[in-house]
This record gives structure tokens, sequence and C-alpha cells, in this order.
């Protein structure tokens, strides 16, 4: 029987990111380097579509990341619905735009970690690392 960890990662299996990214070309990037550091993504284009991917899924995400401003529902609801299911879901928001950086007041702010738009493949990483360490 396979044990899984707090952080929702399976024993002997990779880790299940699910990340969630509007714009094609930086959610193909973004899939792309976490693929290559050892991580199994499950992309979505929308909040809508990361809540029918996760339903599919036969385990917890050990990760979301996710952008904030996006058609439709955005990340603060996908978070909220997330973390309804799975309240120690560790989690990376990401926007460009500085208002949204008052969401970490409105959110548990327990294992997230909010980037400001643009940062480099090297604080990505850094931050999915960081969070998926916290105790």
């Amino acid at each position: 029987m396979e044990s899984t960890d707090r952080a929702g990662v399976t024993a002997g299996a990779a880790p299940y990111v699910l990340l969630v990214e509007d714009e094609t070309a930086i959610r193909a990037a973004f899939t792309r380097l976490l693929t290559r550091e050892g991580f199994r993504v499950v992309e979505a284009g929308s909040a809508e579509e990361a809540l029918e991917r996760v339903a599919s899924e036969r385990h917890a995400p050990a990760l979301l990341v996710t952008d904030v401003v996006m058609p439709g529902m955005g990340g603060k609801a996908l978070v909220l619905a997330l973390r309804a299911r799975f309240p120690d879901l560790r989690i990376v928001m990401m926007s460009g735009f500085s208002e949204d950086l008052t969401l970490r007041a409105e959110l548990d702010s327990r294992n997230l970690i909010f980037l400001q738009k643009p940062f480099g493949t090297q604080v990505l990483m850094s931050a999915v690392r960081d969070v998926l360490a916290a105790p």
C-alpha cells in the first residue's frame, strides 16, 4: 500500500504539482522546468480546469502553483476551493499586479509563498523548494 506524507507526496511517486496559468507560453516554460526538476506536472489553463484535473487524480497535489489573475475564477477562489478539500496544500501564487500582494493578508498564509512577476526560474524553484520543505 502506498503512503502519503503531509505535503501530498506519495512514497515512490514523483511529487505532483498542479500548475495553473492562463498564458500558454508561461505554462509551458514552467512545466518544462518543474519536469526537469523531477516533478510530475498536471497543467491547467484556468481555475475551473484545475478543479476538474484534481477531481480526476488519485492523490492530492503536493503543491499548487497558480497565477492570481485569470479569466473566470481567479487564483484566490481556486486556493480557497482547494484548501477546503486539502487544508495542508502548499501553494506558490504569482501575479504581475502589485495590488495582489494584499492577498497574503486575506488568505491563510501558512504554506503559501507569493511571487511578483516577472521572476526568473531560479526564484520559482527556490519558492517551490521552500514551500515544500516548510514544516
